[in-house]
Formats: structure tokens, sequence, C-alpha cells
């Protein structure tokens, strides 16, 4: 067991809260390839901040390469090329260069 998920919910217009109890165990786990494309994303985004801030808990071995990994292949359907131009913005910080060069 890798953890305890409580979650408390009030259904609308009842008086008293509902619990739902989850152990989170090995058998729930996915490889970072089998999680949804919204998931791959938001970890590509977070991996983003995190490298420019300099993060101390992100592990040297998820570099720049890494979050552009992520981002290409989470940018499904991009309709107004909002994903494309995040993974130039990648590609510029990994490269050093500045966001208007």
């Amino acid at each position: 067991e890798y953890a305890h998920l409580k979650v408390r919910y009030k259904l609308p217009g009842q008086p008293t809260s509902l619990l739902m109890s989850q152990p989170i165990t090995h058998q729930h786990a996915r490889t970072v390839e089998t999680a949804p494309e919204s998931t791959r994303w938001a970890m590509a985004v977070a991996g983003f901040g995190q490298k420019l801030r300099g993060d101390a808990w992100l592990e040297d071995w998820f570099g720049w390469d890494d979050v552009e990994h992520l981002a290409q292949g989470a940018r499904g359907e991009d309709p107004y090329d909002l994903r494309a131009e995040f993974v130039q913005l990648v590609r510029a910080a990994r490269d050093g260069r500045g966001v208007n060069e």
C-alpha cells in the first residue's frame, strides 16, 4: 500500500457527508506511457515549471528533453496550436534562449 485516499463529499440538499476510502496499491500504479493524455500533459507542464525555478525536488534524471518528450507525446488535438507553442517554450528554455528571441 502506497497511500490511502479518503474523500468526503456531500450530496446537494443532504445534511450529512459521505466518506469514500480507497487504499492505493501497486495494482493502481501505471507507467507514464500508459497514463491518460491529460495526465501526461499536466506532468509536462508541471515539470516545465519546476525546471524553470530549479526545484530541488525534481530528480536530476528528469531533464528538459524529458519534459519535451512528455509534452510532444501528449499534444493531442491542438486546434489553436497552444500545445505546440508550449513545446517551443520548452525547447527555448532547454537551449537557453529567451522567449522573445
